[in-house]
């Protein structure tokens, strides 16, 4: 039994991984927009326009170019790291990271526009564990196999922030580690399933082997 939980335990999350892959790579409507040094706009994709009137539509007081997007210039010119700006912003239809690179030596700027989505593995977590929305966007990360930079970056957030709300989730988890979490994510929401499919005979098949028993024991967790 415990072979066939450890083997899918590993299946369970590389199928997670895929997905959250997959699901990055087929959006549609990113939007891209130079801005010159003056604050000029040099050019546009039509879907980087169609971002700004969306931008513009979400503020009280619209400007030619949206908050939103200087406040991409402004992470990017405070960045030491050569890492692009990045700035997550409310539209009607969800929430949109706009992201701030460097374009020439004259100071130009190449804004991107890119829809946020969901993790591939929050809709899956139980609505009985008491976590804020952004904590079950974090879990969702960390079961995709995200690290805490990956995570910051995915969620517009600094790693600090990162580290606080894992150490939230964690206290209401009652777990003290990323591997104890995935585990208990794992035996709520994936373990009966697993077991359902196994069947009786492989359930209760015995291990037989030094191997197993070392993962039977590893996996007691689980069981």
């Amino acid at each position: 039994m415990a072979k066939t939980i450890g083997d899918a335990l590993v299946g369970a999350i590389t199928r997670q991984q895929r997905a959250a892959r997959a699901a990055g790579s087929m959006d549609p409507v990113t939007g891209v927009l130079h801005v010159r040094a003056d604050g000029t706009t040099a050019y546009s994709s039509g879907t980087g326009k169609a971002w700004i009137d969306r931008l513009r539509a979400a503020e009280s007081r619209p400007q030619s170019l949206p908050t939103a997007c200087w406040a991409a210039i402004a992470d990017l010119r405070h960045r030491s790291d050569g890492l692009a700006g990045s700035v997550a912003a409310s539209v009607s239809e969800g929430t949109v990271r706009v992201e701030a690179s460097a374009a020439d030596a004259d100071g130009g700027v190449e804004l991107a526009f890119i829809p946020e989505r969901a993790s591939s593995s929050r809709s899956q977590l139980p609505l009985e564990w008491p976590l804020t929305p952004r904590e079950r966007d974090v879990v969702g990360c960390v079961i995709d196999g995200q690290r805490n930079r990956t995570i910051s970056r995915t969620l517009s957030i600094g790693e600090h922030t990162v580290e606080g709300h894992l150490r939230q989730i964690y206290g209401k988890l009652e777990v003290r580690s990323r591997s104890q979490l995935v585990v208990r994510w794992f035996r709520e929401c994936q373990l009966s399933t697993i077991q359902q499919d196994a069947g009786p005979s492989c359930r209760q098949a015995p291990c037989t082997s030094a191997k197993e028993r070392s993962i039977s024991r590893s996996c007691s967790i689980i069981a």
